[in-house]
């Protein structure tokens, strides 16, 4: 997982059906990095939605939570136009980093 850590996030009031798995998702606000203004969640939260709910690769097993700790971006790793999400379990424990890919 990268070492970006989320210290607070915001609920998106979003949930998403991967399978039979109902996905809440949320966004960071704090990070080990940086700041963003809750506000500014808001232009990616449709966005967001959209290319976790058409992401083909399966979630980490238990996933209950996905919060945005990326906007639309590209990187070095991952040239696709893709969010960086951290997928939670339901105790709030993370499970790992994942790409969400725009189309």
């Amino acid at each position: 997982m990268s070492s970006n850590k989320i210290i607070q996030k915001v609920d998106l009031k979003k949930t998403v059906t991967k399978g039979s798995q109902a996905v809440r998702l949320s966004a960071a606000t704090v990070t080990e990095r940086w700041t963003r203004p809750a506000f500014a969640v808001q232009t990616s939260k449709d966005g967001f939605t959209e290319a976790v709910q058409n992401a083909k690769k399966p979630l980490p097993n238990g996933t209950t939570e996905i919060a945005m700790r990326e906007a639309d971006h590209t990187s070095d790793n991952d040239k696709r136009d893709h969010y960086s999400g951290v997928c939670y379990d339901e105790k709030g424990n993370p499970l790992g980093t994942e790409h969400f890919p725009r189309k």
